[in-house]
């Protein structure tokens, strides 16, 4: 029976179906001088290969998809076949191995005859991409002169959502072979190395792994990896199947005080959760009969403050409030609370108003409106953005012009409240001769205050061990929107990542594929020639991620030169895969 060595391979997410967004912005102007936007949608695309032993060749078998699993038709792939090992190259003929256009017919499929099975060759299949689909390169290793084994995970049993609430989790796994699926040791572990435990297939090539709860898994997109080490008679294998780690939160919330009148300020304070504790960082909405009002984050211990303004126009209504928990990262699933009940009043006796005399009731209507117009100053602020920098508060109407600047200093990658942080006002117009210092400390909350600032212009300077300072330009007195200000500070730690990730750009299609994929995992797609130094970068990326220490400013210079480095030492072109911002 000739061996048969079936290779799956998958671009970007290994097994997530999804679109790709691309969006490519172009200005065409008009007669009118309007500008156009095009949106343009970008498909992965992924490569299926198969060799299969034909007597003294090899027949190579290959299908082009998309991400969706659909052919596409009538494209052309470019296969490079060479020796695995250079050693074996003077006994190769002229012509065996080299480079050709193939194309797909109208299933997708493309056929390749390789005239050498005496031993290992790496074979790399390459499709540049269209208007529509993202470009798809591919290499892997054939050995013709052992059976093939081909494993594939059991989605009935397995499935692609791991809930961490479970008592118990089945993965099954299936194992094919042209030399017989039995008897195959199989290991299991997932995306970070973590070892879930050994099964073997039985005799109709399946393996059952029992897991009593995943109790180190954290919610948010994973992977299951198994695999096969090989033996003498059969070829090595490996399977991945992209999961969502799930976990149930529970929201609770409460009302300080229920009954108010229009221009009160209302309080809803509330706690997120889930099996583990506390959730941080999460968003809370707030919504009245289903119109959104704000967007809070919760603290380090899962609690949070919604405080808002009611309307005038809420006047003598009850009012319906929820909260809502909705992630917006896959992992955590949406929670909500029991409906809240807001009693509002009048703050004047209106169903008396008709008795009053004419002088009383033009006194009563001056009164309200001067009433409206002090509490109708301020609007509800848009959610947070989660890029590093200050977002001020929104600017009020109210004529008291504030000489305090205070808020709250984050993490700017989980929006954590950061205790311990330095920041400093320094006058820096020309009318001070001898500049002015105000700091300040955050709190255990991540808030701070610095009141009773002279009038002028300052520069503002957040500083805290581990993370990136912080430089702007205040003016005091201002209209508010100091009062209450967001900063978020990137970490050393978060800087690091974000070198690495630059260079790695240039040897993945997507941005999705770090979401699934280790750093340690990542110079697998690079070629050859890149991986031992992107490996060599990946490494010191984790030590200054991941160590006990953390980094400091001294740190990133090394490893931003060892990228630099290794960017410039790329061919031209300088990656089969296109890199894209």
């Amino acid at each position: 029976m000739p061996g048969r060595v079936h290779v799956e391979l998958k671009q970007g997410l290994v097994g997530v179906l999804g679109l790709l967004m691309g969006v490519g912005l172009s200005l065409a102007w008009s007669a009118e001088g309007a500008a156009q936007t095009q949106v343009r949608v970008l498909a992965e695309t992924r490569i299926d290969l198969a060799a299969e032993r034909a007597g003294a060749s090899v027949l190579v078998l290959g299908v082009l998809r998309d991400d969706l699993g659909q052919a596409l038709p009538h494209r052309e792939v470019q296969v490079t076949t060479r020796p695995a090992d250079t050693a074996d190259s003077a006994a190769v003929p002229p012509g065996v191995f080299g480079t050709q256009l193939v194309s797909t017919d109208a299933r997708g499929e493309f056929t390749l005859s390789v005239e050498w099975a005496a031993s290992p060759f790496i074979l790399t299949c390459a499709f540049t991409g269209d208007d529509y689909h993202l470009a798809a390169t591919v290499e892997r290793s054939v050995d013709p002169t052992l059976a093939d084994v081909r494993l594939r995970f059991d989605l009935d049993v397995t499935g692609r959502e791991l809930d961490l609430d479970a008592p118990e989790t089945r993965v099954r796994v299936l194992a094919e072979s042209s030399a017989g699926g039995d008897a195959l040791p199989l290991e299991l572990r997932d995306e970070l190395g973590r070892a879930y435990g050994e099964a073997s297939t039985d005799t109709d090539g399946y393996a059952l792994f029992t897991l009593e709860g995943v109790p180190e898994a954290t919610p948010g997109p994973g992977r299951w990896v198994v695999e096969f080490r090989g033996d003498a008679r059969r070829a090595s294998a490996r399977a991945e199947l992209a999961i969502v780690r799930t976990r149930a939160t529970q929201l609770a919330a409460t009302l300080e005080d229920d009954t108010l009148d229009p221009g009160d300020e209302a309080v809803v304070t509330g706690e997120l959760t889930d099996a583990r504790g506390a959730v941080v960082g999460g968003a809370v909405g707030i919504f009245a009969e289903g119109e959104h009002l704000l967007t809070v984050a919760t603290d380090r211990e899962g609690r949070f403050r919604a405080p808002f303004t009611i309307p005038a126009e809420r006047e003598g209504a009850r009012w319906t409030l929820e909260a809502r928990f909705a992630p917006e990262t896959p992992g955590l699933r949406p929670s909500s609370s029991d409906p809240l009940v807001l009693r509002v009043g009048s703050p004047l006796p209106l169903d008396w108003l008709w008795l009053l005399l004419p002088v009383g009731l033009s006194a009563a209507a001056f009164a309200l409106a001067r009433r409206r117009e002090r509490t109708a100053a301020g609007t509800t602020a848009a959610p947070p953005q989660s890029a590093p920098g200050v977002t001020v508060g929104a600017r009020t109407l109210a004529s008291h012009r504030h000489d305090v600047l205070g808020g709250v200093v984050l993490d700017h990658q989980n929006d954590t409240a950061l205790a311990g942080a330095t920041v400093t006002l320094t006058r820096v117009d020309e009318k001070s001769v001898d500049p002015e210092v105000s700091a300040a400390v955050s709190g255990a909350d991540g808030r701070f205050v610095l009141a009773g600032l002279p009038a002028g212009e300052y520069r503002l300077r957040v500083a805290r061990a581990g993370y990136v300072e912080l430089d702007q330009r205040v003016h005091v007195p201002h209209r508010g929107e100091w009062s209450d200000i967001v900063i978020r500070v990137e970490s050393y730690r978060t800087r690091a990542l974000s070198v690495f990730r630059r260079v790695g750009r240039l040897f993945v299609s997507s941005e999705r594929v770090f979401e699934t994929t280790t750093n340690r995992e990542l110079p697998e797609s690079a070629p050859e020639a890149q991986r031992a130094p992107l490996a060599a970068l990946a490494e010191h990326t984790d030590r200054l991620y991941y160590g006990p220490r953390d980094p400091e400013a001294a740190d990133l210079p090394p490893l931003e030169e060892a990228a630099a480095a290794l960017v410039e030492a790329l061919p031209e072109p300088a990656t089969n895969v296109e890199a894209r911002d």
